[in-house]
């Protein structure tokens, strides 16, 4: 298995098709125009550098901020520009995409490829495998759109009758104002956007001169050309200059000087402790200021701004803003605007800054600077640095491969130290220092950075897992963590440690404490591949004092990204999660090791109410070592729920057990369990009241899916709400923990689940119990369960079902049995689904037969709804 180049820039699907659409056009009078690579593609006048998301950074000559496309002459001649245009694509809206999340806009994505803790790759198999218009008409000619069969429209720009000398550089703001230009500051006629956006530079009406691509650019995150040609992302912004640190320094001297407020942002903590992330302001000028005049926000479309109080700032004097209380939330990656008005006078975005490390500026000195020191309320004399060092580079890429390896490392910038290591932990300066190229015979993860000097912080680390001779019919999901991180007696999360004498579950074990290390997930899809930096934590109920133990995967600032889009289950649907779960089969081990997996995925086709997770099976590696089958599941917090209910995240309550409030309030929760109790619901208004506050179809699915899996870990069930506006405002259930089902002491009888009681099954039927008495609600009931008889929990659906899901993990069982012996042996493996087969093959005749006694199912309501099923 390989990856492309770490530095080559992630694109989305449906632009490549667009582009090799656009390849592929012909000539006609509605504007498409056939686009060609050029032989002097890149030798002539190249894309030099992309900013597709401007937030706070260089501003035009008007005071805004536009993006900015930057083009370099790598000749060594003068060219015309009067026959290049710029291009880019731009997109249709998808109205029926998810409303974006509220606060979440400009920030970190995980990914995409960039100097940061995260990279997107394409990848191959799991094997290692190979995988025209008239001139007169000009300004239309400029507009034209080029639509293909996505929607796409190709978007041009002509530049203007110039010359560019041999390596000058040129700048063009995409303001969508062409008119704007001048002889000093070019104009084009269309925007960009800062997610999957690409950038050409066309000759003639037809050749394709260079091109740029990229996915998703966080706030002041650019796209660089490099000069091996390839590109990489950066926040070393150099409009108007060569991409490097001479050319930073300027852009930074730039900056301060358009920068006219006397107001200043001066530092920032932005990924710190809760309650301690702060702003600093200082007045620079020389006279008293008015703080009421300015406000701040993270979103300058957005009406939600933060007004200062009405005080007056003295000249010098500092102002922090204490975010927590202030009521000003700012999350760890985000950018941060001053604004007057409607007027832009200061920002600083905080994407890039390590945990703990503030950004502000260092009196006498341009632009900003990082500080491991924080100075709060102070003068900022601690050390400063402006860069922080370039990862290191792998000469191969992560993956699985046949052969044995030699690997590079290469840095951009020379005179850097690089340390590294091969087991999984993170190096430290006192890490072997890299000399000559690795030899990799065997899998291991090797993890390496720069260390830092005078002017630059220590990079960030580069991770990079290598299979060697493995092979996997599955996505291969690696982890890389310190050791004694996991292992460690008094510290280790995955060991009982000094507190795991006491009795079954053993309570005070280290795999019971709440303690997160940091790690690195890469995972291998055979398509594009992911990786970033995380949180690695033990997951789980009892099933955490099991050899073989569960993990919850958590995405934040503290780790590394806030969060990450990708489509970790391979149904085509990049979704943005902040929490992931690996599940080991828990309880389930010594079983089948797919009952989770197997009931949620038979209901939830035929259930568009009842909340299920996603599952995708993996091989896991932890440090490069193989760890067994495992499953990715979706977690259920506020952020599964808003995804469900496709709602936003601000005001979701989750409800657990008997009661207990998980997230948000049990207000709502509390008033529906006692209108419930205390009403008599075969009443119409009583049962029109319920059914305005619970999801019924929620109830009644969730219901029949626990009789017919027969689960006795009634306990763990959740309740979820939104109180969004725009939501319904109705309780959901989520169906899940399925493990404990079909025991072999054998299945408990419908009663259990719908008789009211004291008991904690009897808890949770209370509602149920109560709705059954209405006839409504009843008639439903056995509509519902004739349609799951007939079809989902049908013996012929459930074994389709069944068989697909098992025949998948086949191969991988093998493997997992060998490194699990004492859970499971693969004959016993087999030989438990053979039986569970037969279990399924009369399970829903039971079912039918044991609700026709507990309902009372009249003749007439047998023939109706199961009158086929005899």
């Amino acid at each position: 298995m390989s990856f492309f180049s770490l530095r080559h820039t992630a694109i989305s699907l449906s632009t490549l098709t667009l582009l090799a659409a656009l390849l592929l056009s012909s000539c006609d009078e509605a504007g498409t125009i056939d686009l060609t690579r050029s032989d002097d593609f890149d030798k002539e006048i190249v894309i030099n550098e992309v900013m597709a998301s401007n937030r706070t950074g260089l501003l035009a000559a008007d005071g805004n901020l536009y993006d900015w496309v930057e083009v370099k002459n790598v000749s060594d001649k003068a060219i015309s520009l009067a026959d290049y245009a710029l291009a880019t694509v731009k997109y249709p809206k998808d109205k029926s995409a998810k409303k974006k999340k509220k606060g979440e806009k400009g920030e970190e994505a995980a990914d995409s490829v960039s100097n940061e803790n995260t990279e997107k790759h394409h990848m191959t198999d799991a094997k290692g495998k190979k995988d025209k218009k008239d001139k007169k008409d000009k300004k239309d000619k400029a507009n034209a759109p080029v639509v293909d069969s996505l929607g796409g429209v190709l978007l041009t720009w002509d530049f203007p009758k110039m010359e560019l000398a041999p390596g000058e550089c040129m700048l063009v703001f995409a303001s969508k104002l062409p008119e704007n230009s001048t002889d000093k500051e070019l104009h084009a006629s269309f925007k960009l956007g800062s997610k999957n956006g690409v950038v050409q530079l066309i000759k003639k009406g037809k050749y394709i001169m260079s091109e740029a691509k990229f996915g998703d650019l966080n706030g002041d995150q650019c796209l660089r050309r490099l000069t091996d040609g390839s590109y990489e992302k950066s926040y070393m912004q150099t409009p108007g200059t060569d991409n490097d640190a001479k050319g930073y320094e300027a852009y930074n001297v730039t900056i301060e000087k358009q920068r006219k407020s006397p107001l200043r942002i001066w530092e920032l903590q932005a990924k710190g402790k809760k309650h301690e992330t702060w702003i600093e302001l200082q007045n620079t000028s020389n006279t008293p200021i008015n703080l009421q005049e300015y406000c701040l926000t993270t979103k300058p479309t957005k009406a939600d701004r933060w007004q200062f109080p009405n005080r007056t700032l003295q000249p010098g004097e500092r102002y922090v803003v204490d975010c927590g209380k202030a009521n000003f939330k700012i999350k760890g990656s985000c950018c941060v605007l001053l604004l007057k008005g409607e007027q832009f006078m200061d920002g600083l975005c905080s994407h890039h800054a390590p945990y703990g490390v503030t950004m502000g500026r260092v009196e006498g000195k341009q632009g900003f600077f990082y500080f491991t020191s924080p100075t709060r309320n102070e003068v900022n004399t601690s050390k400063a640095y402006r860069f922080i060092a370039d990862k290191p580079l792998f000469s191969e890429l992560p993956g699985v491969y046949a052969e044995k390896k030699s690997l590079q490392l290469k840095i951009n910038t020379h005179g850097y130290t690089v340390h590294y290591t091969l087991d999984g932990s993170e190096p430290t300066k006192d890490s072997p220092i890299y000399k000559d190229a690795i030899r990799i015979d065997s899998s291991c993860v090797v993890r390496a950075f720069c260390e830092g000097d005078s002017t630059s912080m220590s990079s960030h680390i580069a991770t990079a897992t290598y299979l060697i001779g493995q092979e996997h019919d599955l996505a291969v999901m690696c982890i890389s963590v310190n050791h004694n991180d996991l292992y460690d007696y008094r510290s280790g999360i995955y060991v009982s440690g000094p507190g795991g004498g006491g009795p079954y579950p053993h309570e005070g074990a280290n795999y019971w404490k709440q303690w997160w290390k940091k790690a690195h997930v890469e995972f291998f899809d055979g398509k594009e591949g992911f990786q970033a930096d995380c949180g690695l934590a033990i997951f789980g109920g009892f099933s955490r004092t099991l050899e073989k133990k569960s993990f919850k995967i958590k995405f934040n600032d503290k780790f590394g990204p806030s969060k990450v889009t990708y489509d970790f289950f391979g149904d085509g649907q990049p979704l943005e999660f902040k929490n992931l779960v690996l599940r080991s089969g828990s309880q389930d081990m010594g079983g089948v090791m797919v009952r989770d997996e197997f009931f949620t995925s038979l209901m939830q086709p035929e259930c568009p109410t009842l909340l299920t997770q996603k599952y995708r099976p993996v091989a896991l590696y932890i440090n490069g070592s193989y760890f067994g089958l495992y499953y990715i599941r979706e977690k259920i917090d506020k952020h599964f729920v808003a995804r469900k209910l496709n709602t936003t995240n601000d005001s979701i309550s989750i409800i657990m057990s008997k009661g207990y409030c998980e997230e948000g309030t049990k207000t709502k929760f509390t008033e529906l369990m006692n209108f419930a109790r205390n009403n008599d619901l075969s009443k119409k208004e009583n049962y029109d009241r319920i059914c305005q506050m619970i999801d019924i179809n929620s109830v009644i699915d969730q219901k029949i899916g626990e009789i017919y899996s027969s689960n006795v870990d009634v306990g763990n069930i959740r309740y979820v709400r939104s109180d969004d506006a725009n939501s319904d405002k109705k309780w959901y259930i989520v169906y899940y923990d399925l493990d404990l089902t079909w025991s072999s002491s054998g299945t408990k009888p419908a009663s259990f689940y719908l008789r009211p009681g004291d008991s904690e099954s009897g808890i949770h039927n209370v509602l149920v119990g109560n709705l059954l008495k209405n006839s409504d609600f009843r008639q439903l009931f056995l509509q519902r369960l004739s349609h799951h008889l007939h079809k989902t929990i049908s013996a012929n659906n459930a074994t389709k079902v069944f068989d697909g899901i098992t025949g998948t993990i086949k191969q991988e069982m093998k493997l997992n049995c060998k490194r699990w012996p004492k859970l499971l042996v693969y004959e016993k493996w087999e030989k438990n689904l053979a039986d569970f087969k037969e279990k399924i093959n009369k399970r829903d005749k039971e079912v039918l037969d044991d609700l026709r006694k507990e309902l009372a199912i009249t003749p007439e309501e047998n023939k109706k709804y199961f009158g086929d099923l005899e």
